[in-house]
This record gives C-alpha cells, sequence and structure tokens, in this order.
C-alpha cells in the first residue's frame, strides 16, 4: 500500500514508557506543509494526554465490575474466599484472605507472604474482623480496590455478625425451654419450634462440642459455616459455654452416619480444640433434656479419656451411660469412695501408685509381666504393691465380679477426676448439669 505513496508525515505519541506514532500517508508529492506537521504534532500531544485517562477509566470499569461482582458473591452468601478468587481475575494477581495476628489488620503491621517482597505487596484490613485482603501488586497499584473490596467485605461481616448474634439468641432461649423438661416450658418449646421451622415430633439428636475454653464467637463462627454445609436445617446455638446443636436425622432416626459428618464438622472448625459428644435419637420433646445430659457427658468422655475418638456418642459409653444421669447427684463419689476409698487414701498419705497400679493389672489381664512392663516397674515391686492392694481392699482380684466393680470404680474415678481437673471451666460447661466440688467436697447438683 505505500509503495503508491508520494508523501507522508510523523508524529511520536508519548504514553509513559512506551512511544507510539501517528502515519499520515498521501498519494499527492508535496502534500504536506509544515503546517500540517504542527497540526499532526499537536493531535499527537493531545492522544498522548488522553491516553492515560482512557486507561483509567478502562481500570474502572474493571474496578466497577469486579466490585458488582464482589457484591453478587456477599449477597448470595459464597463468602470471602469467592470474592478473592474474583479480584485475581481481575486484577491479573494473586489476591487472598489471610488472619491477623492481633489487632486490626493494617498494610504495616500484616507480614508479608512467603516469596514476595514486602514492598511488591498490597493489604487492606477487613473492618469488624481479623481479616485483611493482600495482593501480590508491585507498588500498591490495586490499593485503591482492594481498600474498597474490604470494607464492602467488612460491611458483610457486620451485618452477618448481627443477624448471627439474633440467630443464636433465639436459638438459645429456645433450647433452654426445650431442656427444661418441665411440662409448661415445653408446651412453649413446641410453639417456638414451630416458629422456627422445626418439628420435636421428627427426630432428632442433640450434639455437643466443647474443649478447653467456653465457645468464643471465631470458633463459632467455624463452627457455623461448618454446619451450613453439612447439616443446613440444624439448629445452633451455647449453653453454658458449650455448642448445642439441634441435628436432624432421617425418619426412620438413622440418616447419614451422625459421627462422621461431626467429625468432619470438627475438621472444619480448625483450630479449635473441640471434642464432641453425641445424644441417642430423641422423638419427642420429653426426651431432650436427658438427651443434653447424654451429649454433655460424652463430650467430657471424649475429652478426658485418652485414645478414644475426639466424637462419643453416648451409646457407646455402654453401662458407663447411666453416669450421664448420676454425675452430679453424689451418688457417682460415694460408689468410687465405697469402692477405692481406701486406695485412693493409701496414694493421697503415701504418695503411692497404687489406683494406677490396679488399673493397669486389671486391663492387662492380670498379666504380671506385661503390667510390670506396663508401669516400668520390676515384677517384685508389683508384687508388692498387689499384695497392698488386697489388703486395702479385702478382694479377691480373681473374682470375676469383684473385677468388673473395680473397673467400673476406676473408669468412673478417672471421668470424675477430669471434671473436677477443669475447675471453673467445667461449672461453665455442665452449669447446673454438673458443678465441680468445692476442696475436699463432691460433686453436687
Amino acid at each position: 500500500m505505500t509503495e503508491r505513496m508520494a508523501d507522508s508525515l510523523v508524529a511520536p505519541i508519548s504514553e509513559g514508557a512506551t512511544t507510539a506514532r501517528i502515519l499520515v500517508l498521501s498519494r499527492t508529492p508535496g502534500m504536506f506543509t509544515t503546517a500540517h506537521g504542527s497540526l499532526l504534532a499537536e493531535l499527537a500531544r493531545m492522544v498522548g494526554a488522553f491516553a492515560p485517562v482512557v486507561g483509567e477509566l478502562e481500570n474502572l470499569r474493571r474496578d466497577a465490575a469486579l466490585l458488582d461482582g464482589a457484591i453478587q458473591a456477599v449477597a448470595t452468601g459464597s463468602g470471602i474466599d469467592e470474592v478473592a478468587r474474583q479480584a485475581s481475575v481481575a486484577l491479573g494477581t494473586e489476591v487472598r484472605a489471610e488472619f491477623v495476628s492481633s489487632g486490626p489488620a493494617s498494610p504495616a503491621a500484616a507480614s508479608s507472604p512467603a516469596g514476595h517482597p514486602a514492598d511488591d505487596d498490597t493489604c487492606r484490613p477487613v473492618p469488624h474482623s481479623r481479616l485483611a485482603l493482600r495482593a501480590a501488586a508491585r507498588g500498591g497499584a490495586h490499593g485503591t480496590v482492594l481498600g474498597r473490596l474490604a470494607d464492602l467485605l467488612g460491611v458483610s461481616i457486620a451485618a452477618r455478625r448481627t443477624e448471627f448474634d439474633l440467630e443464636l439468641r433465639m436459638n438459645g432461649r429456645f433450647l433452654e425451654t426445650l431442656v427444661s423438661g418441665l411440662s409448661d416450658q415445653l408446651e412453649s418449646a413446641t410453639e417456638r419450634a414451630r416458629l422456627l421451622g422445626i418439628d420435636l415430633k421428627a427426630p432428632h439428636a442433640l450434639v455437643t462440642l466443647g474443649g478447653d475454653t467456653p465457645a468464643e464467637r471465631s470458633m463459632l463462627d467455624r463452627v457455623a459455616g461448618g454446619l451450613r454445609a453439612l447439616s443446613p436445617q440444624s439448629l445452633l446455638s451455647t449453653f453454658r459455654g458449650c455448642v448445642i446443636i439441634l441435628w436432624p436425622m432421617a425418619a426412620d432416626g438413622t440418616g447419614e452416619d451422625l459421627r462422621g459428618a461431626v467429625s468432619r464438622l470438627l475438621d472444619a472448625a480448625v483450630p479449635s480444640g473441640l471434642f464432641a459428644g453425641i445424644s441417642r435419637v430423641c422423638h419427642t420433646p420429653e426426651a431432650y433434656r436427658d438427651a443434653l445430659r447424654e451429649s454433655m457427658f460424652a463430650m467430657h468422655v471424649a475429652r478426658h479419656t485418652p485414645g478414644t475418638s475426639r466424637v462419643m456418642v453416648a451409646q457407646e459409653l455402654g453401662v458407663f451411660q447411666i453416669a450421664a444421669y448420676i454425675v452430679g447427684s453424689g451418688a457417682e463419689r460415694e460408689a468410687v469412695e465405697r469402692t477405692l476409698g481406701r486406695l485412693l487414701d493409701a496414694d493421697r498419705r503415701l504418695k503411692s501408685d497404687l489406683v494406677n497400679t490396679l488399673r493397669a493389672y486389671l486391663v492387662n489381664e492380670r498379666r504380671a509381666a506385661h503390667t510390670a512392663r506396663a508401669l516400668f516397674i520390676h515384677p517384685n515391686t508389683l508384687r508388692y504393691r498387689l499384695d497392698q492392694i488386697r489388703e486395702n481392699l479385702g478382694l479377691d482380684l480373681d473374682d470375676p465380679d469383684a473385677r468388673f466393680e473395680l473397673l467400673a470404680a476406676l473408669q468412673l474415678e478417672s471421668i470424675l477426676s477430669s471434671l473436677r481437673s477443669d475447675g471453673d471451666n467445667s461449672a461453665s460447661r455442665l452449669g447446673r448439669l454438673t458443678r465441680p466440688p468445692r476442696e475436699g467436697g463432691s460433686l453436687v447438683t
């Protein structure tokens, strides 16, 4: 095409670090004058001046589309991870949400991710949370839109927190009414259940989650998020420091393996240090008071019994399931003292280890060599201790009935000792169901 051109004008356009050119061609020789050259140069200057504006408009359109997508994600409950994914696509750089260690996140306080120098990162705190949005963007080029996304997420978090708080309060009042066991309260609970869309005549199980400390907000948020994915029809609340879940079952009372579902819920709630207890399946409103005792006791057994699963089902406690109903009455301590009292007293006075020796001897089926190895003691030391145990108990360790009574008392004593070791924390969890003893006293209700 240029072979037939007889005249031309060229004007450079400076646009940042790049340079473009405007080229004008003519088939007529001598077509362009100096005035044409000046006009073309001015046009090139104007194009160069407007190019950043056009680029900024493109960025604004992109940012507007990104914010609109984020609003849609928040509105549909997709969460912060989906917002970060959309931002990564739109901005062409990885954007992720991360927890900050303490206090509100800030660009100065937030640490740089591995592999990215600190001055290449843009970090914006998410209000009303301990989260921050971080993008690997040199020179903070995306700081403005990242800040707007963080503010949007902060508003969403605040709104959801208010909604969640209201839900917890409503659910909490309902559960307290339900587990009261009083007939007039159960009628009220049935009415509240209808308002919450719950049929108390359909089978449900109570699940109790607890750990070393009472349930706090960030842990509740994680549990609620996991529960929405696993069982969106479940009802969640707190009860005396524990998380209580009313979990719907299939019409036949079986349904999906509840232990497996609760285990996945604990996995979703990490880091939490939580343990779980599951009650029997309830078919009537009257059954929930006992179900709460069962699930809370099973949770404490899972938490304090080495070698057991993080999730304990009440039915799996076997004969010890009855302890859920007597713990707190004083009867359980009397039973332990009646059977093991002299051994416990000897251990306290003489700093001996007779109770633990008896437990190891019975667990190892009275095999002396195995027991000595398990306790890391000499066989002669074991024989001496066994003589002391027989003398204190006045029981024949070869008698099956005596061994059953001793094993039951040892297991119950282990559970009670674990509950007492919690001190005030145990009181906050079990409340009026199980109170920790005063020094020298026994568990009371």
